[in-house]
């Protein structure tokens, strides 16, 4: 991917594991307002996925 304002790295999880840790990352953006995900869509959210991230817990944080 050629480098642009879009690659660059901004200070978050997803870039400090990619500059610093070499580790691939994909970052999932759910919600139906620009962000900052505001508080009050994040427990319908987690509700919604909750079997895939306790899936992802069991599967990645051992």
């Amino acid at each position: 991917m050629p480098k642009s304002i879009s690659t660059d790295p901004n200070g978050g999880l997803g870039d400090w594991l990619i500059y610093v840790k070499k580790i691939p990352n994909v970052t999932v953006e759910m919600g139906s307002v620009t962000c900052p995900l505001p508080h009050s869509q994040l427990g319908k959210i987690t509700k919604q996925n909750s079997e895939l991230l306790n899936w992802f817990v069991g599967e990645y944080a051992k």
